[in-house]
């Protein structure tokens, strides 16, 4: 987001920048007191990696579009370049966690993701 408005940052390491996954083990040490939902109460928030998803809704209304849409955002010279660019660095190929779910993803978008954890 730093990239996004031109603001100064400084590049933190994996094992401290919230942004892989794989160390989520060592995020969620820090532990953050907030205010709850009621006066006096407090609650606590374990740190973990920051990352984003998307999905296709079942009964899109518009299934066409949405598959040319999500075939836009996950093309590494499409959608997935304009998120590095914005500071956004995504995964490439894409990924999902298990081979069940990579084959009910509809066959135009199968090629753009991979099988990893």
């Amino acid at each position: 987001m730093a990239v996004q408005h031109e603001l100064k940052y400084i590049i933190l390491p994996d094992e401290i920048n919230l942004g892989n996954y794989k160390y989520d083990h060592l995020y969620e040490q820090a532990v953050v007191k907030v205010t709850g939902s009621k006066p006096g109460t407090f609650m606590e928030l374990k740190g973990d990696s920051s990352t984003y998803g998307v999905t296709l809704i079942k009964n899109a209304p518009n299934r066409e579009a949405a598959i040319a849409f999500l075939q836009y955002l996950l093309n590494p010279q499409g959608g997935l370049k304009v998120l590095k660019d914005m500071g956004q660095p995504p995964f490439v190929p894409c990924r999902v966690p298990t081979a069940k779910m990579k084959a009910s993803i509809p066959a135009e978008l199968q090629p753009l993701v991979e099988v990893k954890d």
